[in-house]
């Protein structure tokens, strides 16, 4: 009697410990979801942020400073979250489109709208974005 009741007891802490297995990965599997998800986000908001900048490059030849920094340091925080993640390409493209808002600002400061265009599209088409203004020729 007293093995039957040990082995019930061995049955059951084996059954709590295969279930708390399984609440810890579902639980990191939503974590994982929730921040791919959020990191999308941040993207789509970059893409929006530099096709507004190639839009107003391109009709008023203006731009906001503040807008392209904040894109460029989204995207760098969207680069270090998709390492950290262990999704070495996310990383790349958003570390890439980084510094291709950087080489934007640049130019922007050296008075040259065609490059940063240029180099907004860039980083626009690298993030899935369609890059508003293709039709700019250089």
């Amino acid at each position: 009697m007293d093995a039957l009741l040990e082995q019930s007891r061995a049955q059951t802490e084996a059954l709590q410990q295969m279930s708390a297995q399984q609440r810890a990965y579902e639980e990191a599997r939503v974590s994982e979801q929730q921040a791919r998800t959020q990191r999308s986000a941040q993207v789509d908001g970059a893409r929006y942020s530099i096709d507004s900048a190639v839009q107003s490059l391109q009709t008023t030849g203006d731009w906001s400073a503040q807008s392209l920094e904040s894109t460029r340091t989204s995207l760098q925080q969207t680069a270090a979250a998709a390492s950290a993640a262990n999704s070495p390409a996310e990383a790349s493209r958003a570390a890439e489109a980084a510094r291709l808002v950087q080489a934007a600002q640049t130019a922007l400061a050296q008075k040259n709208a065609q490059l940063a265009q240029y180099y907004l599209m860039q980083a626009n088409q690298l993030l899935g974005g369609g890059g508003g203004g293709q039709n700019v020729r250089y």
